[in-house]
């Protein structure tokens, strides 16, 4: 059997010798710019929804004409 040359180890670089990338965000972050949040939001749209159908539902006057 021909002898096989053994190759050197590998060295690992040192954490000095390999910078670190600074953290980014994915996408850069927008200001609010004055606007409402999320559940402000939530709440401007079902709130007058909620009041809405309860104002519409049919009320029943004796409870057995409704079934």
């Amino acid at each position: 059997m021909p002898s096989r040359e053994i190759p050197p180890p590998r060295t690992v670089p040192s954490p000095e010798a390999s910078p670190t990338p600074l953290f980014r965000a994915a996408t850069p972050r927008r200001g609010h710019g004055g606007g409402l949040p999320l559940i402000g939001r939530t709440l401007l749209i079902v709130a007058p929804a909620v009041l809405a159908a309860a104002a519409l539902r049919p009320r029943s006057g004796s409870g057995s004409r409704s079934r």
